[in-house]
């Protein structure tokens, strides 16, 4: 004897076919234009205070598949990526400002760096000279050395 309870959900189903049919390739792309949505909050809010959870839902997605896209995609979490904007901005602003007037500190602050000295290491690691002699730069910045 078959379950009743059977009819009842494909009768039910039948009410509500599926409005999408998704083949691979729409998944990628819809992936690709929401990885762009959080690259493109990213970039435009890196100044701003902002977490995960906002770059996910400027994305229209969970934390969770934000961070999975972002580490498939960009090999780095979403956070990395925001500070190494961040990194990259102050970078050109300290090349792009005056140093007399112009402070490391006052710089980093702005884009959200409130620990001087985490901060000066992660621009070493990055850039291969400190944020200081950036700014000091006369002809732009020294080059990495081996």
């Amino acid at each position: 004897m078959a379950d009743p309870r059977s009819g009842t959900a494909a009768a039910f189903l039948g009410l509500y076919p599926p409005t999408l049919t998704a083949s691979p390739e729409d998944g990628v792309s819809s992936r690709n234009a929401r990885l762009q949505k959080a690259l493109d909050y990213v970039h435009a809010h890196a100044d701003q205070p902002i977490s995960v959870a906002d770059i996910a839902a400027a994305a229209g997605l969970s934390v969770r598949s934000i961070q999975e896209t972002f580490q498939r995609t960009l090999g780095q979490t979403p956070m990395a990526y925001l500070h190494h904007v961040r990194l990259t901005a102050v970078r050109q602003e300290l090349l792009q400002n005056n140093r007399s007037t112009t402070t490391v500190g006052a710089v980093a602050r702005k884009w959200g760096f409130g620990h001087l000295g985490r901060f000066s290491s992660s621009y070493y690691a990055t850039f291969g000279e400190h944020p200081r002699h950036t700014l000091r730069s006369i002809d732009g910045p020294r080059a990495k050395r081996s």
